[in-house]
């Protein structure tokens, strides 16, 4: 029983040592800045973070905060929008004779007061071994023709006082452009894949039922 022990132990170890495992990183979004689209000021910031799978190069999910705080700084305290989702990822979709290698995460939610917000990051190179980078917007300003963005829908803001005047709440709909954002790694995990447990178990199981018919050739 020992020796079938050992041997069990032995092929465990072979089989788990064999086992694919993709690494998860996660990353934290810093912004210094957001970009002025006539509508927002350098007032409006945007934060968060973003689990990738970079065995893969693919987004999973993540969570991200824009922070509002209006034309001339209007809203105080700011209007925080959070945006918790899965992400869509797409390949090169601008640039791409220069840049083939660009990727896209979106991530989206629809609420049921009826507002919407979207995200989109813009890396310039793929997500495979990916440790980090800048989120750009404009052409080549950083590493190719890339879009990171904040967008919200029917988004109700509350009513607001500049220079002793108060004005109504409103629903509004806009977007902000970042191009000083960018993904900075803050932790790091391994996961086995589904396939390569259910091979470990089934492999043990077969180890185990071989050994049962030697030590006992009269029992199924």
């Amino acid at each position: 029983m020992k020796r079938l022990a050992l041997v069990l132990a032995i092929c465990l170890a072979f089989i788990s040592g064999s086992a694919k495992a993709d690494t998860l990183r996660t990353f934290i979004i810093t912004d210094q800045s957001g970009a002025t689209d006539g509508a927002h000021n350098f007032n409006s910031m945007l934060s968060g973070w973003v689990t990738i799978d970079t065995t893969t190069g693919v987004g999973l999910y993540g969570d991200i905060q824009y922070t509002y705080s209006g034309q001339y700084g209007m809203y105080n305290p700011p209007v925080v929008m959070n945006l918790q989702s899965s992400i869509t990822n797409s390949g090169c979709l601008y640039d791409c004779m220069d840049y083939p290698n660009g990727h896209q995460m979106k991530l989206s939610s629809t609420n049921s007061d009826g507002s919407s917000f979207a995200a989109v990051l813009s890396t310039p190179t793929g997500l495979i071994d990916y440790m980090g980078g800048d989120l750009c917007y404009y052409a080549r300003a950083c590493e190719g023709d890339l879009y990171t963005y904040f967008l919200y829908n029917n988004f109700p803001f509350p009513p607001f006082t500049v220079n002793g005047q108060t004005y109504p709440g409103t629903v509004g709909s806009s977007y902000d452009t970042f191009f000083n954002a960018k993904l900075t790694l803050v932790s790091e995990v391994q996961t086995p894949e589904p396939s390569s447990w259910l091979l470990m178990g089934t492999g043990a199981f077969g180890i185990l039922g071989a050994y049962r018919r030697r030590l006992f050739p009269g029992r199924g």
